[in-house]
């Protein structure tokens, strides 16, 4: 399971996106209880989710084209260094008590689009550092990674807005952004592929579309990365409702609840880690997986019990972990590297889309009440997931070998 640890170019990639990862937790939830303190309602939540996500949806092409045109770890490096500056701007407004609903807003595009650049980029360094034969183990570690900072980071920032403010989570965040930047400078340089740097922008972008287009197993992938995204992951945004209003469980509580969904991550993406290369019918897998995400969802979102709440949010994660780890494994292994910078941006783009999933969540939230709303999205992506995997037969059939 450690295998990929061995390379010392890939621990200094892991650990610079797992501390990255720990901040950003951090940041979101400090600024969703920031924003609710700020205007007690679920839509403005919405809205603060939408502008931390959109830039992911229009910038993260163009983040992968340059990752395809010039070296990673500059680019990479730069992008550290903007994050930690947006941190420390947020903690100031804070703590002179200058921060403005609008404030918030504006630092979460900014936020967005630092990471618009960070994810793509990450991601497309990683069968770079590792041999090709692990590149599987490397992906699965790097997610049991990042969601064990779900465990770590959410809980943490609980403890700190209960006991300091919501100042001090946003000085962190600009410290994890520096201490990334330390490891990246560590990494060897990656320069561009040859023929990707001969070419236009445009000439990137369309080649790089086309190759996904002519590629049925990496467009079914893209759909199913896109559904549960964009339909039951914004559930992340009203878990400050669900912490104070549903469940009456205070600042504590939601760092208990974000804490659990972590640990449940991480669970997933270990066993994954563990047990996923034995997974011949990968095609099926990921549509059981998305599918069981959007049910589990939805019972924890009609959940009336804190305990039992804990329970079922940490089963979700779990789910959710594996079916992201399994996706991500097969595009990694289907794509050749001189379009890995593009094919793993508009992976990203993804995750772009869920703000469009946010907006209205939050308005169906403060109209009939955050489980309704929650539960409601969630069942409506297992369809979706249903239907999309009805209609595309050779996604069902995807096995574990290469496309």
């Amino acid at each position: 399971m450690l295998a990929s640890f061995a390379q010392r170019e890939y621990r200094l990639l892991w650990t610079g996106t797992v501390v990255t990862q720990f901040g950003q937790w951090m940041q979101q939830v400090a600024v969703g209880w920031l924003i609710l303190e700020l205007t007690n309602s679920s839509t403005y939540l919405g809205v603060v989710g939408f502008a931390r996500g959109v830039p992911m949806l229009f910038l993260a092409l163009p983040a992968g084209v340059m990752a395809d045109r010039i070296d990673r770890r500059t680019l990479l490096m730069f992008f550290q260094g903007a994050g930690a500056a947006v941190a420390v701007l947020l903690s100031l407004l804070v703590v002179f008590d200058w921060v403005r609903p609008w404030h918030v807003v504006v630092l979460s595009i900014l936020g967005g689009a630092v990471m618009a650049f960070i994810a793509p980029t990450r991601q497309a360094m990683v069968p770079g550092v590792v041999p090709r034969d692990l590149i599987a183990n490397a992906v699965a570690m790097n997610s049991a990674g990042q969601n064990a900072t779900r465990v770590v980071g959410p809980s943490l920032a609980g403890v700190l807005i209960s006991t300091v403010g919501t100042a001090i989570c946003f000085v962190a965040q600009a410290f994890t952004f520096v201490w990334a930047l330390v490891m990246s400078y560590q990494l060897r340089p990656m320069p561009a592929a040859q023929h990707a740097a001969r070419a236009s922008v445009r000439e990137n972008v369309v080649d790089g579309l086309n190759y996904i287009k002519g590629s049925s197993t990496l467009s079914g992938l893209m759909i199913m990365a896109a559904v549960p995204i964009l339909l039951a992951q914004p559930y992340m945004q009203m878990m400050p409702v669900f912490a104070r209003d549903v469940l009456d469980a205070g600042s504590s509580g939601l760092g208990l609840l974000m804490a659990a969904s972590g640990f449940g991550a991480l669970s997933g993406a270990l066993l994954y880690g563990a047990y996923g290369q034995r997974i011949r019918r990968q095609g099926m897998f990921q549509v059981a997986t998305a599918a069981g995400f959007g049910l589990t969802l939805a019972l924890f979102a009609i959940s009336p019990w804190f305990i039992l709440s804990l329970v079922l949010v940490a089963l979700t994660g779990t789910v959710s972990a594996v079916y992201m780890a399994a996706n991500n494994t097969v595009i990694q292994m289907a794509v050749a590297d001189q379009y890995r910078g593009r094919v793993m941006s508009i992976y990203m783009m993804t995750w772009g889309m869920m703000p469009f999933g946010t907006l209205p969540m939050g308005w169906l939230s403060d109209i009939f009440g955050a489980p309704a709303a929650v539960a409601g999205q969630a069942l409506f992506s297992t369809l979706v997931v249903i239907i999309v995997a009805y209609r595309l037969p050779r996604l069902r059939a995807l096995q574990a070998e290469r496309s």
